[in-house]
């Protein structure tokens, strides 16, 4: 996916509409955090907006700097998910209380920095 977040006035909003360039414009919505499953959470649906066209976040990584990770939560169950990208070149290493055999198909990297 490709785009931008912007304020706009209504006026500016149907100028860039008219753009040829212009493919979509989504307003800003915002969400109750309560599951990981990105699609659900994110209100995509299968048959509209960009997230068709993005090939449904295939082979997405998000990165995420967090001061801690509790790989047994269900938060990180990969259930259901397929196998790792073979672009990720990433890596789970050992840290304090963590090993590399607590990474799945949905915790695909761990580095612990001291």
């Amino acid at each position: 996916m490709h785009g931008f977040s912007a304020r706009l006035s209504r006026a500016q909003l149907a100028r860039l509409e008219q753009l040829s360039g212009h493919c979509a414009t989504r307003r800003d919505t915002y969400a109750k955090l309560f599951t990981t499953s990105t699609p659900r959470f994110l209100g995509l649906r299968k048959r509209n907006g960009i997230w068709p066209v993005a090939s449904f976040g295939r082979e997405v990584i998000v990165g995420i700097i967090d001061t801690g990770i509790w790989s047994e939560s269900e938060s990180f169950s990969d259930h259901g998910l397929s196998v790792v990208p073979e672009k990720w070149k990433g890596a789970c290493e050992n840290g304090t209380g963590f090993t590399p055999s607590l990474c799945n198909r949905k915790l695909i990297g761990a580095r612990s920095f001291r």
